[in-house]
Parts: structure tokens; C-alpha cells; sequence
């Protein structure tokens, strides 16, 4: 019986933090929001039992339906909020696949987490291809790409640096590979949350119930050969197909970016250097150097995992 009142205790408490944080930061700023709306979902989920995390995501997505049914919007009615529940259901959903996935083969090898982050790429990229097949197909892109290229064109109105033709071209290259990039983004912030959680249930003394090791972790050979077959395929086809193909593709790559990362962060160990210097010069970095930063950490995770996989033994 006690036990019974402690775990309703557990996800009541639980629910109601994951509520008052989630809508207190979209109230702040829909922007903020964005940021760091993994952060209560990954922070409960990290500190409970993986069914009672389960429970309180079910518990805060019924109260969610019931201020979209009642009307109850915040933040003087800015809050749209069938966009805001479908961001918190997809958001959860994640941390929730990526917490099972975690839960299963405990007992496994350290570079198990390899696997892990293997199989939950994959499945993102599973969940990108649903939403290319049954919504990004159905939009008139030609109606987006030029509403875009009418406001470059208006931006770079005075300058000499590029011509109509070439804004379109690039703008059109660009609406084809949005989603897979709109992705990357959620996944690069899932993660940065992930870390930061990690870093604030710490400072605060609470007890991580996991014990995440992403130090040398490699990526599966069934997953490079799956990435190089996509790739590979992407060249083969037209139009429809090759979209899908080539956002899937891009996904894929997400886990090499992510070890490359990793690698670097590890690198910059050997360095004593503040930690909260190492985050400014990255986020610098990413600031000014973007996509150009990201392919740097793809090729370094890249490369490093195809030298790990052919320097194993079978």
C-alpha cells in the first residue's frame, strides 16, 4: 500500500513538474522554448523509473488536451495550442525511445551505446521518412520556394553578391533538404539538453538513475553499411524518391556528427581549458562557421569510426 502511494506520488510530482516548466518557458519565449524543451522531459526522466516516466509524459499530454480543449491559452492567447501539444507529443516521444532503448541488454558491453544511438538514429530517420511520405509530399514547395526567394531577393536587393538565378537555384536545393536539416537542429538540441540536464541533476546532488558512457563509442558496421547503401540508392533515382532519399541520407549522417563532436570535446581535454570557454568558442564556431562546422565533425566521426571498425578484430 505504501509503495502504491509512493509511486503515485512519484509521477504526480513528476507530472506536475514537467507541466509548470513546460508551459512556464514557452510563456517566456516560443524561441526559449525551442531551445530547451527536451530539458524537464529528459530531467524526469532521468531521476525516476523508466514506467513511472511513461506515466507522467501520458498524464501531462491528457492535462495538455484539456487546456486545448477548454481554451485555457497563456501568454494572452499566443499559445497555439495544437502546435504546441503536437511539439511536447513528438518532443516526449524521443526521450521516451531513447530511454527504452537504453533500458534494453543493461548487462551489455560498454560500446554498447554505439548500438543505442545507432538504433535510435535509425529510428528518427524512420519517423523523418513517415513525415516525408504522407506530408512533405503533399505541400506545393514551388509556393514556398518562392515566397523564400522573393525575401532573399528583397534581402540582397542593393548588393552585387548574388543574382536572381542564383538565389533561385539555391533556394530550391535548400526546400529539398529542409526537413532532414529541421531534424538535425531537434536532435543537436535534444542532446545539448541531454547534456545539460546531465550537468544541472549534479550540481542539484540528485541520483542519475543511468550511467551514460559515450567516451569511445563506435558505430555498428550494420549501420555504415546501411548509411553507404542510402547514399549509394540516392544516386539512382529521380525527383520524389531522390528527396526522401537524400533527407534520410542526411539523418543517417546525424551519429558521425555526433561522434565527431564527442571526439573533439575529448580532444580539447588534453587542453586545460575553463569548460565554459570550450562551450563559447564552440558555440562561436557554430555561430559563425555552421553547416561548414558541422561537415568538419561528420568527416572527423566519420573517419574515425571507419578506422575503429577496420582496426577490430573479428
Amino acid at each position: 500500500m505504501d509503495s502504491d502511494i509512493g509511486s503515485l506520488k512519484k509521477v504526480f510530482y513528476a507530472t506536475i513538474f514537467i507541466i509548470t516548466l513546460e508551459l512556464l518557458l514557452f510563456k517566456i519565449s516560443p524561441q526559449i522554448y525551442s531551445i530547451f524543451n527536451f530539458l524537464p522531459i529528459l530531467f524526469i526522466a532521468m531521476v525516476i523509473e523508466l514506467k513511472f516516466f511513461i506515466i507522467s509524459i501520458l498524464s501531462s499530454i491528457l492535462f495538455f488536451i484539456f487546456l486545448g480543449l477548454n481554451d485555457l491559452n497563456f501568454q494572452n492567447n499566443a499559445l497555439n495550442t495544437s502546435s504546441f501539444l503536437f511539439s511536447y507529443i513528438f518532443f516526449s516521444t524521443l526521450v521516451i525511445i531513447f530511454f527504452i532503448l537504453f533500458n534494453l541488454d543493461k548487462n551489455d558491453k560498454k560500446d554498447s551505446i554505439g548500438n543505442k544511438l545507432a538504433y535510435f538514429n535509425l529510428i528518427c530517420s524512420g519517423l523523418l521518412f513517415i513525415f516525408l511520405i504522407f506530408f512533405f509530399s503533399k505541400i506545393n514547395l514551388q509556393d514556398i520556394s518562392q515566397i523564400i526567394t522573393n525575401t532573399f531577393i528583397k534581402l540582397f536587393d542593393n548588393t552585387d553578391v548574388y543574382s536572381q538565378t542564383d538565389i533561385e537555384i539555391l533556394v530550391e536545393k535548400i526546400i529539398k533538404i529542409l526537413p532532414s536539416i529541421n531534424f538535425y537542429i531537434i536532435l543537436i538540441t535534444f542532446f545539448f539538453n541531454f547534456f545539460l540536464t546531465n550537468i544541472i541533476i549534479k550540481k542539484m546532488s540528485f541520483s542519475i538513475l543511468y550511467n551514460f558512457d559515450f567516451q569511445n563509442f563506435l558505430v555498428p558496421k550494420w549501420y555504415l553499411f546501411f548509411f553507404i547503401l542510402t547514399l549509394l540508392t540516392s544516386f539512382f533515382f529521380d525527383s520524389n524518391s531522390k528527396v526522401f532519399l537524400n533527407n534520410v541520407c542526411i539523418l543517417f549522417s546525424f551519429i558521425y556528427f555526433f561522434s565527431g563532436f564527442l571526439y573533439t570535446l575529448d580532444f580539447l581535454k588534453d587542453y586545460k581549458i575553463n569548460t565554459f570557454l570550450k562551450i563559447l568558442i564552440i558555440f562561436l564556431l557554430f555561430l559563425f562557421l555552421g553547416y561548414v562546422l558541422i561537415l568538419l565533425f561528420f568527416f572527423i566521426g566519420f573517419y574515425k569510426n571507419i578506422r575503429l571498425l577496420f582496426l577490430q578484430k573479428n
